[in-house]
């Protein structure tokens, strides 16, 4: 030990004190994400299963009805603007919501380290 002030029981264990101060933030870490998990994985679940109830109805719809699917087809290419006009907006909100994750990513990891 480096410091003058620390207690003499502590002359020796350098080691040991090293590494239970490396477990405790990590510990920290892994208490605050089993939360978390346990927090987002019933939420996760859900918009699954409400995402499987929209394709099998979608489904279902194209199904019974064989004009369905172009008549979705048609409206989407209504405006007359072609590929472009539908791809583009999808490819922005797509690229943006990337962006918003990655913000929200470097958000946390500051907030661990204040």
């Amino acid at each position: 030990m480096e410091n003058p002030f620390s207690p003499a029981a502590l002359h020796g264990h350098e080691v040991a004190l090293t590494v239970a101060l490396l477990l405790l933030p990590g510990g920290a870490f892994l208490l605050r994400f089993s939360e978390a998990v346990k927090v987002a994985s019933p939420l996760v679940a859900v918009s699954l299963a409400l995402n499987a109830v929209i394709i099998g109805v979608g489904l279902a719809d194209i199904v019974t009805s064989p004009t369905a699917l172009s008549a979705w087809t048609d409206a989407l290419a209504e405006g007359g603007g072609g590929f472009g006009d539908l791809a583009g907006p999808a490819l922005l909100a797509f690229l943006l919501l990337g962006l918003g994750r990655r913000a929200a990513r470097s958000a946390s990891s500051l907030s661990q380290i204040a």
